[in-house]
């Protein structure tokens, strides 16, 4: 099985916890690294965890510089994920099985479970909620404000998680990457009246156009957005079980900005959220997140140095036919 994910300079901590998981509990695996940044990161060339590291302009681009522009760092990493897939379906010729995970997760069990479905299955994707919503979050609520929180929060993202899918070589799956490529090469941005969400909405439209696999395992992608539906317990043994299954991965999403009130919530349910949490962030700090989270995207600014502004990004997302030369050698006022 071949594992992709992808980060920025900034994530690498997060990168190196999660292939790290992966290495404990599934060592035969291979880990690649896709880099979203203008130059290798020294340091990574000998990383025992990557069993490759390829720079994302390096994946088959004719001109990077004009792909990327028009995205933030977190738009860019999101729209390169089928580019990805892409390049490991390729360069991978000998492998048949696919992953791809966001760098904020971590495995705690190996995935049993996806080997036995890719062989009558190529496409593989987690809803972020596998049981209806039928009574209040908590006490403090009503059944309304729950709806509108969960299910129209669902709605609005999406109806699978982006950050964690399989595939099977064959024509099924090509094409759906295919398809997902094109579309994120120039709508992967949050427009939520427009029906946007970064890379996740057009998930909502793959089983229309192909044959997916919907896993509904609660171990797989547990996260803060479907911890109402979830039960984590520790077992005797130490490891993890969910609703009395197998915990394959936890998902911590948005642990930058959240953390207090994701262990707040966490700690709430009365499960060892909060000990994993904390336990997370601890081996993040061993990696010297603290040094690395603040650390600028090499695509930041302009060749000048003058950081790009946002405007100046979504303008040429709208009409990049309008600019002739490479946008980095530009300014923001060209994009007035």
């Amino acid at each position: 099985m071949i594992i992709g994910t992808i980060a920025t300079k900034s994530h690498l901590p997060k990168a190196l916890v999660m292939a790290e998981s992966i290495k404990e509990h599934m060592p035969h695996a291979k880990v690649v690294l896709c880099l979203v940044e203008r130059k290798m990161h020294e340091p990574l060339k000998h990383c025992p965890v990557f069993d490759e590291v390829v720079l994302a302009k390096d994946m088959g681009f004719e001109d990077f510089d004009r792909y990327v522009f028009k995205y933030d760092a977190l738009q860019a990493t999101c729209s390169l994920k089928p580019v990805l897939m892409e390049y490991l379906l390729t360069t991978y010729k000998h492998n048949d099985m696919f992953v791809y995970l966001d760098t904020d997760t971590r495995l705690f069990s190996p995935f049993d479970e996806i080997a036995e479905t890719l062989e009558t299955n190529s496409i593989l994707l987690t809803p972020h909620s596998i049981y209806p919503l039928i009574h209040p979050v908590s006490s403090s609520v009503n059944k309304y404000q729950s709806i509108r929180w969960k299910e129209l929060g669902i709605l609005k993202t999406g109806l699978f998680n982006a950050g964690f899918f399989a595939l099977k070589r064959n024509g099924n799956s090509t094409a759906f990457i295919q398809w997902w490529k094109n579309r994120l090469a120039r709508y992967c941005y949050k427009d939520i009246k427009e029906g946007l969400f970064d890379d996740q909405r057009w998930l909502d439209l793959a089983p229309c156009y192909f044959d997916v696999y919907f896993l509904k395992h609660p171990g797989y992608n547990v996260a803060f957005w479907n911890l109402y539906e979830r039960t984590v317990r520790k077992l005797p043994d130490g490891s993890y079980c969910v609703n009395d299954r197998p915990l394959r991965f936890f998902h911590f999403s948005q642990v930058d900005s959240y953390l207090k009130e994701i262990i707040r919530s966490m700690s709430e349910s009365g499960a060892p959220y909060d000990v994993m949490s904390k336990d997370y962030v601890h081996t993040l700090n061993q990696h010297q997140w603290d040094k690395y989270r603040n650390k600028q995207w090499s695509y930041a600014c302009f060749a000048s140095g003058r950081p790009i502004k946002q405007h100046s990004r979504q303008k040429y997302a709208r009409h990049p036919e309008r600019y002739h030369s490479n946008p980095f050698s530009l300014a923001n006022s060209k994009f007035l």
